[in-house]
């Protein structure tokens, strides 16, 4: 092959290249066309879909504050006729039932102060139970000393000690 004849060659490849690129060009550009766009409009939906969500998440706190200030409201009322109607006896007027408990919740302080005098041990109750705890201290150091006892009888002394005094 002469030289003329390959640049003759080399000049038809390159037109039937540049054929074949012209056609897939045409055939292509809008196919990639049409993808460019819906790219583009996948891309605008999906920044639109974030915003809208992300409005959504900034505002459901306070929507939701809303409603449970509004279930409040509403049980804070429905609480509030109870109670009057039980102040009433049910009956509009009476005006019975619920001084009583008008009169214990004025003095429930106190009520208190009188079930916790009631409820701690007088003085005497608890020096009594400090001295028992003193002597079964006492009982299980002598006991040691004097090297008597099993490793078992010593655990149960020790926790006799600490149990405190037996409730009835």
């Amino acid at each position: 092959m002469t030289e003329e004849e390959k640049v003759e060659l080399q000049n038809m490849v390159t037109m039937a290249a540049q054929g074949i690129e012209e056609r897939l060009i045409a055939t292509f550009g809008p196919i990639i066309e049409g993808i460019n766009k819906k790219v583009d409009l996948s891309s605008k939906a999906s920044s639109e879909l974030e915003s809208k969500a992300k409005t959504a998440f900034d505002t459901l706190p306070a929507v939701i504050h809303t409603q449970v200030e509004n279930q409040l409201g509403v049980l804070t009322k429905q609480f509030e006729e109870r109670q009057k109607e039980a102040g009433n006896g049910g009956q509009s007027g009476s005006g019975g039932g619920g001084a009583f408990l008008d009169k214990l919740l004025a003095n429930s302080d106190k009520l208190i102060g009188m079930w916790n005098a009631y409820k701690q041990p007088t003085t005497e109750a608890a020096m009594t139970a400090k001295m028992n705890e003193v002597f079964n201290w006492h009982r299980l150091l002598s006991k040691l000393e004097k090297g008597g006892g099993s490793g078992e009888d010593v655990t149960k002394a020790i926790a006799d000690t600490f149990a405190g005094p037996k409730q009835e």
